[in-house]
């Protein structure tokens, strides 16, 4: 449901009286006459007065037509709420030299944005995949957090440090609502899960860390992983149609070929491409799903899933070849880091667009405002018409 939004709900608003029963309306006072005869003035300040009484039970009783979402009978309602967090470099430490790597620490200030998208679905399947909403609302919610301090790693740079410029802004969304078949946000918050589970280069690796050293270690965390897209197919399934079963087995697959990169990885010296070739050919197939294609929510955001394949297919091409040199390591290395950052990009930019696709005023909202305007414009006419008379 909605969260309140106070609309029309100001109930203390009353006009103001005096001990001699004065009346102040609209910035002008009328006193109440004791005479046989009675006044005009104090006719139409008791009016006004009426209309303000009605419309202040009007606006409460459309108000909280409002605060519902206006979906129509067989919909379903889907609420995600979207922690994204943007991070600005303030300073960094000087670098030190690892084995190959050079390291520093740097600081950040950090500011939060909350959103909550409530919207209507056609189906089970339609809230999951948060596939062709209607009647979306959104709100945003900004905070400022405390700074943190976050290590930055570069690769292969040989004995000269890198350059003391500060790295560039970047954001991050936080998973706190996991992965749910009621939640629309789900697929953003897998992909987001995926990039914070590998991690940014050099996190939890020693300085001294070799080349080997830093595969296993990311061989670990893809098949981790795994874990991630395995929770997304079992609630996927939950909610499963005949028409779109692929789609569910794309994702059950995707689980398997991330561990299996894992398993490549973990041993320090790839050889075998088919796993890395796994996983670009099923980014490719969600990014053609027929379905997903019409969407534009989805429209938006494959991109970032084309590139993510792309980097994993350049991973299959560097293990055929071999690490022959440096320069192919830290291809390597980069094409696992474009590979993490597409799929963070992919769940901050489903983010973004999740709440702008139908993003206008409901039935209820465009009543309420047509509800004011006409009693604005009974009130101007019961005033025009009792100058006329007095006139």
């Amino acid at each position: 449901m909605f969260t309140s939004k106070s609309i029309g709900r100001n109930l203390s608003a009353r006009p103001n009286y005096d001990s001699n029963y004065s009346l102040s309306i609209a910035g002008r006072r009328y006193r109440n006459s004791i005479s046989a005869g009675g006044n005009t003035r104090c006719s139409t300040a008791r009016e006004l007065l009426g209309l303000g009484v009605l419309f202040t039970w009007v606006s409460v009783f459309a108000g909280q037509i409002a605060e519902a979402v206006p979906c129509a009978t067989g919909e379903f309602l889907g609420t995600t709420t979207y922690v994204t967090k943007t991070y600005t470099p303030i300073s960094a430490t000087l670098w030190r030299e690892g084995f190959i790597s050079w390291s520093r620490d740097v600081t950040w200030s950090c500011n939060q944005n909350t959103r909550l998208v409530e919207a209507c679905y056609a189906s089970e399947w339609a809230r999951f995949w948060a596939w062709k909403a209607t009647m979306t609302r959104k709100t945003d919610t900004k905070v400022p957090l405390p700074n943190f301090i976050r290590g930055d790693t570069r690769w292969f740079c040989g004995g000269t440090p890198p350059s003391e410029d500060l790295p560039d802004e970047e954001a991050d969304l936080e998973v706190v609502e996991g992965i749910r078949n009621d939640g629309p946000g789900s697929m953003a918050h897998a992909l987001a899960l995926v990039a914070r589970t590998i991690g940014h280069p050099g996190e939890g690796v020693p300085d001294a860390a070799t080349f080997e050293d830093i595969l296993v270690d990311y061989g670990v965390k893809f098949t981790l992983v795994a874990a991630t897209f395995d929770q997304l197919f079992a609630s996927g399934l939950s909610v499963q149609i005949p028409e779109e079963v692929r789609l569910d087995e794309v994702i059950d697959e995707m689980g398997d070929a991330v561990f299996d990169v894992g398993v490549e990885l973990g041993t320090g010296a790839p050889t075998d491409p088919s796993a890395f070739r796994s996983v670009s050919n099923l980014l490719d197939e969600i990014v053609a799903h027929p379905s997903m294609a019409t969407d534009p929510l989805y429209k938006a955001v494959f991109p970032n899933l084309v590139s993510a394949s792309q980097a994993m297919n350049n991973l299959g091409d560097i293990v055929i070849v071999g690490f022959t040199d440096d320069a192919v390591r830290l291809n390597f290395l980069t094409s696992i880091e474009e590979f993490r950052q597409e799929f963070l990009n992919f769940a901050l930019r489903f983010a973004e667009v999740d709440g702008r696709i139908s993003d206008i005023p409901t039935v209820s909202e465009w009543g309420l405002v047509v509800m004011t305007l006409l009693l604005l414009a009974v009130g101007t006419i019961l005033i025009a018409r009792r100058r006329a008379r007095t006139a």
